[in-house]
Formats: C-alpha cells, sequence, structure tokens
C-alpha cells in the first residue's frame, strides 16, 4: 500500500484585488476517533474536504485522546475522511452551518487485514518533501524556491492537479499574472467548482487587462455562491470599470442587500446612479456610506454631494 499523506493548499498571503470580503463566519467541529473496542486512536490522520473552501482540503490529526478539531468550516457540506494504520479508511459527510459548533463527531474505525510493505515508499516521501519545502518557502516569502520545489512534485506526481493550485498561487504572489492564469485554468478544469479559485482567476485576468475575461471568471463565481455579497460587489466593479453601470448597478444593489453593512457597496451604487442623473436614489446609500464611515478621508466631498442634492431634488411626499 503506497503511504498515505496529505496535500496542503496554501492560503495566499496578499489581500483581494477587488473588493475584501465580509468578515467570514466559521462552524466549529470536534471530534473523536476510537477502535473497535472503544479506546482512542492516536495519529490518525483527519482529513476535511470542501471544494468550495480555499485550501478544499483541512487536515488534522488525532492527539493521544484521539480527539481532533477542525475551526474554520464555511457553510456547506464537508466530507471527513479518516485514516489510521492497520484500520479501515472512514468517511462521511457533515452539514456545517455558519458561527455555529457542531456536535460532537464519534468516528469508530474497523481494523482492517494486514497490508503489504510498500516498495516505492522513497518515491512518496520525495515528493512529500518537494511539496512541503514549496509550502514553506511560499510562507517564508521565497517565492522563487516555493515554485522551484512545487515544479519537483509535479515531475513526481504529474497525474496530481491539486499541486496547479499552489503553483498558480505563487505566480500570482510574484505578480507573474499570464503564468498565474494558465495554472488556475489547469486546476479548475479538473476542480470546476472551486469558487475561490475561480475569484482569484478573476483577479489575475483583470491585471492583465482582460476585463471581459475577468468578468467571465466572476460571474460563474456568483453563480456557484450567489447569495456571497463581496462576489457581488466585485461583479458590479468590472461592469463599473467598463461603464456597464445599468448592470452594476444590479450587481451593487444586490451586494448591499446581502450586506447592509458594506460601505464601498453603497457608494459606488450611489456613484452610478448619480452618473445616471437618478440622484434622488442615490441620496440613502450616500448617507448610508457616512453612517458607515463617518471618518472616510471623502466625508466632506459626500457630504457636499448630499447638501447639492438635498438642495436640487427635495423629498416628495
Amino acid at each position: 500500500m503506497k503511504p498515505r499523506w496529505q496535500l496542503v493548499h496554501l492560503l495566499l498571503l496578499a489581500g483581494s484585488l477587488l473588493a475584501a470580503p465580509a468578515a467570514a463566519q466559521y462552524s466549529r467541529l470536534v471530534g473523536t476517533v476510537t477502535d473497535p473496542d472503544g479506546k482512542p486512536i492516536a495519529d490518525a490522520a483527519v482529513e476535511a474536504h470542501n471544494p468550495n473552501n480555499l485550501p478544499s482540503t483541512l487536515t488534522d490529526s488525532t492527539d493521544k485522546k484521539g480527539k481532533f478539531t477542525f475551526g474554520r468550516l464555511i457553510d456547506g457540506p464537508w466530507r471527513i475522511v479518516v485514516q489510521a494504520a492497520g484500520f479501515v479508511p472512514h468517511q462521511e459527510v457533515i452539514e456545517a452551518v455558519a458561527d455555529e459548533q457542531l456536535p460532537p463527531l464519534k468516528i469508530r474505525l474497523e481494523r482492517s487485514a494486514p497490508q503489504p510493505v510498500a516498495v516505492n515508499s522513497s518515491h512518496a516521501q520525495a515528493a512529500r518533501g518537494a511539496f512541503q519545502r514549496g509550502v514553506d518557502r511560499f510562507r517564508a516569502g521565497d517565492y522563487g524556491a516555493a515554485l522551484a520545489a512545487f515544479r519537483e512534485f509535479k515531475q513526481l506526481e504529474p497525474d496530481n492537479a491539486e499541486v496547479e493550485l499552489n503553483l498558480a498561487l505563487t505566480h500570482q504572489a510574484q505578480k507573474d499574472f499570464a503564468a498565474a492564469v494558465a495554472a488556475y485554468r489547469t486546476y479548475l478544469e479538473h476542480q470546476p467548482d472551486h469558487v475561490e479559485a475561480r475569484i482569484r482567476l478573476g483577479e489575475c485576468l483583470a491585471q492583465t487587462g482582460d476585463m471581459d475575461g475577468a468578468l467571465i471568471e466572476f460571474e460563474k463565481a456568483v453563480e456557484l455562491r450567489p447569495d456571497d455579497a463581496a462576489l457581488q460587489y466585485n461583479v458590479g466593479e468590472i461592469l463599473f470599470s467598463a461603464e456597464r453601470r445599468e448592470e452594476a448597478i444590479l450587481r451593487y444593489r444586490r451586494a448591499v442587500e446581502l450586506n447592509p453593512d458594506l460601505a464601498d457597496g453603497h457608494l459606488k451604487l450611489a456613484f452610478c446612479l448619480v452618473a445616471l442623473e437618478r440622484k434622488t436614489e442615490a441620496l440613502p446609500h450616500l448617507q448610508r456610506y457616512l453612517e458607515l464611515q463617518p471618518q472616510a478621508s471623502n466625508a466632506a466631498t459626500i457630504r457636499g454631494l448630499i447638501d447639492q442634492i438635498e438642495s436640487k431634488d427635495p423629498p416628495q411626499g
């Protein structure tokens, strides 16, 4: 049996190139792993998989009491996989709900028959070592070394598409957006429903000046996650930059419906409405922006615009 090891995706340390999303809310999951006699199993490998999370795979291992913990699970279904030497692998699907601690997960593993000794352990160790070097060098900010390590891993594991996400994130961190676009596209061929990868691809396309391509990717992301205010805002930003203001208004309006505290959403919605001479409609959004950002650097300008609108467009009874 080939030694098992986990592929851990990198988190891009830089912020979003467009809108900063609202603070995320997460579920917390605590579980225990035991043998058929109810005794705890230490060092069992536990994975949590969700294609819409970035990284899509979270990993933990059980302590001496058989306990494991995942503290940042986004909304939606998560596939939990547990493996331990000498036991049959176990998997099940749980449903995470934002900002809730899930009921404790109790997993009992069945013993497996003895397995033959692996004949390719050195290959697996080399691949694991290359991947871990890539992760470590990325986290240290040495993107060139990280890229070399991930490429070495890809040579050792050419059929493992997951590394394309790490290559894409590293290229993006290096601001090599064309290379990042290619790697994101390759990854999305295998994981077309990975929302964050589509968002990152859209960001990179925008950086290369391909605003139409960026819009396509953000639209696909919105289809997969329609209730994400930040995504709706980002689509609005692309449309706004293309001077497609009527369409941008729809996206900005949806963004502030989903998140009434999204200050920039109110501001951009108001700007679009003013540009289209719909100033009375813009007024409450300008006022809401100032409520949310009273100390903003542009507060005086916004107050002047409000005064101008109110003087020319008095409220109608």
